[in-house]
């Protein structure tokens, strides 16, 4: 995969107790979803997954940061948005990227019913863009993400179906059509601490013989 690729599908065999793990997890601590509606994300220690961790760290070229699963309600969209910005805007963290490259998503439940859209950064005039501001108590502590304002449609190029595990290009504008499923869509989302651009993705994750 490289950077010029949208996304990158892979074949995982421990997928199936990946899932497992991941719904349990909800099912032994549902109190971490009170409270929360629409589309969202429920950080998950790592710890606490230990078929993932197995797969993920041996792997892994770069620190994880970040493993979260995203719920998005049935019969939605997500706002088209960039996991960071387009362009710096003098504000990110001098050790931070703008924006992630590159992240592993890894579906869990209820994704063969949507759709991933990728669309060109050119395509959204600086006009038509809202850069919201965020702090949370995970890493990144304080973060930007650029979204596309409402009513603003610009032209996918390119689209795929969660149908197995992908690595996806996030510093492009992106989105996830759940609008015809009528169930929640659950994904795993696994980020690493990139601090430098890479051409390729093999310098974030050790993925070649997952191609097969």
């Amino acid at each position: 995969m490289d950077k010029n690729t949208l996304y990158q599908k892979i074949k995982i065999k421990e997928l199936p107790q990946i899932q497992n793990e991941v719904l349990d997890y909800f099912k032994t601590n549902p109190n971490v979803l009170d409270g929360l509606a629409g589309d969202f994300f429920v950080h998950v220690p790592l710890d606490s997954l230990p078929v993932t961790k197995n797969f993920l760290l041996p792997r892994a070229q770069l620190e994880i940061n970040e493993v979260s699963v995203y719920f998005i309600p049935p019969s939605e969209k997500t706002k088209i948005h960039i996991d960071g910005l387009k362009k710096d805007n003098g504000k990110v963290p001098s050790d931070m990227l703008i924006s992630h490259q590159y992240v592993l998503i890894i579906p869990i439940e209820n994704s063969i019913d949507s759709m991933n859209y990728w669309y060109s950064n050119e395509s959204v005039p600086d006009d038509k863009e809202n850069i919201h501001y965020y702090e949370r108590p995970q890493f990144p502590y304080k973060f930007f993400v650029s979204f596309v304002k409402d009513g603003f449609e610009p032209e996918p190029i390119g689209s795929t179906v969660m149908d197995q595990p992908a690595f996806i290009k996030s510093n492009i504008y992106h989105r996830v059509d759940n609008s015809n499923n009528k169930k929640t869509r659950k994904v795993l989302v696994i980020r690493f601490r990139e601090r430098e651009y890479y051409d390729t993705l093999n310098s974030v994750f050790n993925y070649k013989d997952l191609l097969k």
